[in-house]
């Protein structure tokens, strides 16, 4: 640093903060749009500024979507960064060509600064199993939008016949971990042709289903059956319970057909006093194991000294209780007269 910077600190930070804060705010003259991630048509990649046609330079995907010809289905896409412009959504049969042919959307306004759109499409009626949904915002900065002026997002689909009700596989690894008044329910998902779950909540064995080509939301009734849970995550909690009372519920897989797969059931049962978050809690020196729900927390001890490890996942709603960690007062009392008869032994064979 050079004598002026030296005595000069103050002016020379706020000079080497400006920088390098300048250096990190991406160009105001670029705008970044993609498809929405994990929605219907998820993008190829999460990366917002691709500028390689016709899919941003990424080649296609194992993750592919199912549709059926004709069907009108809503996407989903994103603006990331803002700029004055407008949107296209195109269809390509195979091999990602033919683009400009089948042009689906065109012109979509730019209508916030950033954030999310929804779009209504119809998928054509052709049969393919290596199809692609492009993207394409163009940026109007210019009279004649240049090759830079674009921005691409592509998502991998395929379509069947018309009309197809080939069902999702089922959810798996169903768990319900009761806690007090609530009950946290964790499931895996299927890896393809999967959209979303659907939960279902009674205080009796279930029966009732989801009807294929329906839509639902949380509140929503099935027959005597309530909604409480649709989207795409893993996990959902039931709250407001009654304790002592056994509830049941039933998750199922949704496909982008809007056609479900059969349900799997778990039960549990709340009871107060039951700790909220999963771990085990120690009784003098030894730990019971409890399911709850929520994040990771250890246990604990039920006097002092007797400290549970049990540990929650907040992924799964289950917690294991591990042993208490502490020592019992009377083991500890026993270690302690060990020590001075082994010391006073020593003491009288040296004498």
């Amino acid at each position: 640093m050079s004598m002026r910077c030296r005595f000069a600190q103050v002016s020379c930070r706020v000079f080497l903060v400006s920088i390098v804060t300048l250096a990190g705010l991406p160009a105001l003259s670029h705008a970044h749009a993609r498809w929405v991630l994990n929605s219907v048509t998820p993008p190829r990649s999460g990366d917002t500024g691709l500028k390689i046609e016709p899919c941003g330079g990424k080649a296609r995907t194992m993750r592919t979507t199912i549709f059926s010809a004709g069907q009108t289905i809503d996407v989903q896409f994103e603006e990331t960064i803002n700029h004055p412009g407008h949107y296209r959504i195109a269809f390509s049969p195979a091999d990602d060509l033919n683009f400009d042919s089948n042009v689906l959307v065109d012109n979509i306004p730019d209508t916030t600064n950033t954030g999310s759109y929804t779009q209504t499409i119809t998928i054509p009626a052709q049969v393919c199993t290596a199809c692609t949904l492009q993207l394409i915002q163009v940026m109007t900065t210019s009279p004649t939008p240049q090759a830079g002026d674009f921005y691409y997002s592509c998502s991998d689909i395929q379509i069947t016949e018309q009309f197809d009700t080939t069902a999702p596989n089922a959810v798996g690894n169903v768990q319900a971990g009761a806690a007090d008044g609530r009950v946290a329910l964790s499931w895996e998902n299927p890896a393809a042709d999967y959209y979303r779950v659907v939960v279902l909540q009674s205080t009796s064995p279930i029966l009732d289903a989801p009807v294929n080509g329906e839509m639902y939301a949380v509140g929503d009734m099935i027959n005597s059956t309530q909604v409480i849970y649709a989207g795409s995550g893993s996990w959902t909690t039931a709250t407001g319970l009654t304790n002592n009372s056994e509830y049941y519920f039933k998750v199922f897989a949704q496909n982008p057909r809007k056609n479900y797969a059969g349900g799997v059931e778990a039960s549990a049962i709340p009871v107060a006093g039951t700790p909220v978050n999963g771990g085990g809690t120690g009784s003098n020196g030894g730990g019971t194991s409890n399911s709850g729900s929520g994040t990771s927390d250890s246990g604990s001890g039920g006097d002092a000294g007797k400290s549970g490890g049990g540990s929650g996942d907040g992924s799964s709603g289950s917690g294991s209780g591990g042993g208490g960690g502490g020592m019992s007062l009377l083991f500890l009392f026993s270690l302690f007269t060990l020590h001075f008869l082994v010391k006073g032994s020593r003491v009288r064979d040296r004498t």
